[in-house]
């Protein structure tokens, strides 16, 4: 019993640690029907020691896309329609993955940008003006989002 337990918690910590590592992209975006059609996204989390070791994993639409450490940045093209973005991290008051998500729309030729940064809870996002984007992303390292 014990040591079935123990494998249980040593796989847990190994899945934390793995995904605590985990920068650049998870899986493919979807595919640009339309560039004329189609709208930006840039995501930036801010750079601070509070778990600045700590990589959050940006959803969208429920599907994991993106791992993003302290200081980074990345953007990408969407096509319009609606979509829920989201940060998700461990930890917080409890050990579990927490998630802080919004909606948004993507239009033709649009641009959005969004801050995710620690929180009490864990992580959240939100959307934040282009001048603030600009100001954020000259102390910040560009993060690629094609797969290797």
């Amino acid at each position: 019993m014990v040591k079935n337990i123990m494998k249980s918690l040593l796989v847990l910590v190994s899945a934390i640690l793995i995904a605590g590592c985990a920068s650049g992209p998870l899986t493919r975006l979807p595919t640009i029907e339309d560039e004329k059609r189609s709208g930006d996204v840039t995501v930036i989390r801010t750079s601070n020691i509070y778990a600045g070791a700590v990589s959050y994993i940006i959803t969208l639409d429920g599907a994991e896309i993106f791992g993003i450490r302290s200081g980074q940045y990345t953007n990408f093209k969407l096509n319009e329609g609606e979509y829920e973005m989201g940060v998700k991290c461990f930890g917080g008051s409890g050990t579990t993955w927490r998630l802080d998500s919004l909606r948004f729309s993507v239009t033709s030729m649009s641009s959005s940008y969004f801050l995710v940064g620690p929180n009490l809870s864990c992580a959240s996002i939100e959307p934040i003006t282009e001048a603030e984007a600009l100001n954020r992303i000259q102390n910040s390292k560009y993060i690629s989002m094609e797969q290797q």
